[in-house]
């Protein structure tokens, strides 16, 4: 079975997995409200322009700790 996913949503998320440096993640504003006050430890990294938007996106990067 073929699947394909399309919308802005993906968009955004290719957009930042094409900005993000080798082993880093990248998120938005919107995912990160989703995660709330979890244990995930974020870094805002500010606003950044990506293709196909308008306005800049807020962006986050996921702190990778080893326990």
């Amino acid at each position: 079975m073929d699947n394909t996913a399309i919308g802005d949503t993906v968009n955004t998320a290719s957009r930042l997995e094409s900005n993000a440096k080798p082993g880093q993640i990248l998120i938005s504003r919107a995912t990160a409200d989703i995660l709330g006050e979890s244990e995930i430890s974020l870094n805002n990294l500010g606003r950044l322009k990506v293709k196909g938007k308008n306005e800049e996106i807020e962006i986050f990067e996921v702190n990778q700790t080893q326990t």
